[in-house]
């Protein structure tokens, strides 16, 4: 895989050849973490999710590591407890990764000094969750630093902390007045308290109300720079939003095992119950999920070491193919676990819980889905506009379709002209160009005010990631067949196939939807509802 492969998506045009290469954990890598994650296999919660990585020595220890062995590293702790793998994920890329690339070398060495310190990430607030440009938390300049006083919610690892990365606007939260978005570390203080939140999802990953009552901090507490904070919010949540992917994936492991374990015991009509046809349709479609997540969340976690070259498009990718993938798979286990998924403290119904509010963390898929396409396709639109400026229609059609056009379509030819067993790559490059047109029709017919069109963004959006799950599928099964041969490669072959049969339909279904476009239709009922109050068909 290469970098901003989604981004290539949206434009029609992904270099996808034989030269192509799924990322893999070295040797040393993989013999580095084999001890931790054996360890985490037969781990068993018994305390607070801090409790558990301090136990691993997880608190510090991964500042240093690769993008791709953390990745790995919480997946398995997904496995064993979600709780726990969303505050490793608030511990590293929400506090780790931030303190050391936007932290003085000072600043990094103070805050690493034993005992190690466990970091809270307070962005979001009541009011405007996580809209960043509402923000009312305020810090107010004072001679040597600032007073900072607001509220943030639904903060992970907030009863646990030692320090908070707590985000501010430092000018008067006036309505017209911009933010400036500025980045606080703030250890213990005078005016800092935090109020537990009772909640039945996530109960080990410590989520807290952060309140600062005129909060005082010196100029050695800005990350970063003043007025610079939106970046570090973008920074955290890009890495974040791949770790979610990770611990949803190993969510849906630990599902998939429990799954079939339980239908391998299980009996009924003289025979065991994952023989029947129905059964097995589920299973073999929830394997397909699973490797088809896994896959994804690798190949971007392999494009680099998790440094500011990252894309954030494509890590935003992987956390809404999580919030997908794992709703189906999950939804397979209640289902064929019948009432056992509700019995009990770790059951299905309470991963299907915990994982659907793991993927909450940085706002909802709505949100997510608009900022992967308006971001994705800025570069598009920023082209398409320029154009539109200095043309006339026909002539603008002329020169996109002579020049850019015809190299995208080249550079397909030639990126799928090897076919990969099992991966239906001419199929792909088909559903590309055609994702590829829509995205250049819909910029068009709508210009600046596709912006505002969110039916087109979750449309489009998944679309995108489906393909992009498909492309890392792809690269992953070539890898499998370059090592083990068609032979040796064939379960996975097989598997990639279930996928490919039901992304295909997924698909289409969303191209359809873009065609013949019912939007105004659901605005107007969607209006109409909300005059109604309640719902409108009652018998009575």
């Amino acid at each position: 895989m290469r970098q901003a492969f989604v981004r290539e998506l949206l434009s029609g045009n992904p270099d996808l050849g034989p030269g192509t290469i799924y990322p893999q954990l070295t040797r040393g890598r993989a013999q580095q973490i084999a001890p931790l994650l054996s360890r985490l296999r037969h781990s068993e919660v018994s305390g607070s999710s801090v409790d558990l990585l301090r136990e691993l020595d997880l608190l510090v220890r991964p500042v240093n590591w690769s993008t791709l062995v953390v990745s790995r590293v919480v997946q398995q702790l997904g496995t064993v407890d979600i709780s726990a793998a969303l505050s490793l994920i608030a511990q590293v890329a929400l506090g780790l990764r931030l303190v050391k690339n936007f932290a003085s070398e000072s600043q990094f060495r103070d805050l690493l000094r034993p005992p190690a310190p466990v970091f809270a990430f307070a962005l979001t607030e009541a009011s405007p969750g996580s809209d960043v440009s509402q923000i009312q938390t305020h810090a107010e300049p004072v001679p040597g630093g600032y007073r900072i006083s607001g509220v943030k919610s639904w903060v992970t690892n907030a009863a646990f902390a030692t320090h908070f990365v707590v985000f501010a606007r430092t000018v008067p939260p006036h309505a017209g007045n911009k933010p400036r978005l500025s980045a606080f570390i703030i250890g213990p203080s005078s005016g800092l308290s935090v109020k537990p939140v009772a909640s039945e999802v996530l109960p080990g990953a410590g989520v807290g109300e952060l309140h600062l009552d005129r909060v005082l901090v010196g100029e050695d507490a800005l990350l970063g720079q003043v007025g610079k904070g939106f970046r570090v919010v973008m920074s955290g949540l890009a890495e974040a939003r791949l770790l979610l992917g990770a611990a949803a994936t190993g969510a849906c492991v630990r599902a998939f095992n429990d799954t079939v374990e339980r239908l391998n015991a299980r009996r009924a009509f003289g025979r065991a119950v994952g023989n029947f046809p129905s059964v097995q349709d589920r299973v073999a479609g929830m394997l397909a999920d699973v490797l088809a997540l896994e896959s994804l969340v690798n190949a971007v976690a392999g494009l680099d070491e998790g440094d500011a070259r990252t894309d954030p498009v494509e890590r935003a990718v992987v956390r809404l193919a999580a919030s997908r993938t794992s709703s189906r798979v999950l939804d397979a286990a209640r289902e064929l676990f019948g009432a056992a998924a509700f019995v009990g403290s770790a059951t299905p119904a309470r991963r299907w819980m915990d994982t659907r509010a793991l993927t909450l963390l940085d706002g909802s898929d709505l949100s997510l889905e608009s900022y992967v396409v308006l971001e994705g396709t800025r570069e598009i639109r920023h082209r398409l506009g320029a154009l539109s400026d200095n043309l006339d229609p026909l002539s603008r059609l002329d020169a996109f379709g002579s020049h850019a056009l015809a190299q995208v379509r080249a550079r397909m030819r030639r990126a799928f002209s090897v076919e990969v067993p099992g991966a239906s790559t001419q199929t792909l490059a088909a559903f590309v160009r055609e994702l590829g047109d829509r995205v250049q029709h819909e910029v068009r017919t709508h210009g600046p005010d596709i912006v505002e069109r969110q039916h087109v963004h979750r449309r489009l959006a998944g679309v995108l990631t489906e393909l992009s799950t498909w492309e890392a599928l792809s690269s992953r099964v070539a890898a499998e067949v370059a090592r083990h041969g068609p032979v040796g490669a064939r379960r996975m072959i097989e598997a990639a196939e279930i996928w490919v049969a039901s992304a295909s339909v997924r698909l289409r279904a969303q191209f359809d939807l873009l065609e013949r476009s019912d939007d105004g239709l659901r605005d107007r009922i969607a209006n109409r509802v909300y005059t109604d109050g309640a719902y409108p068909f009652d018998i009575l």
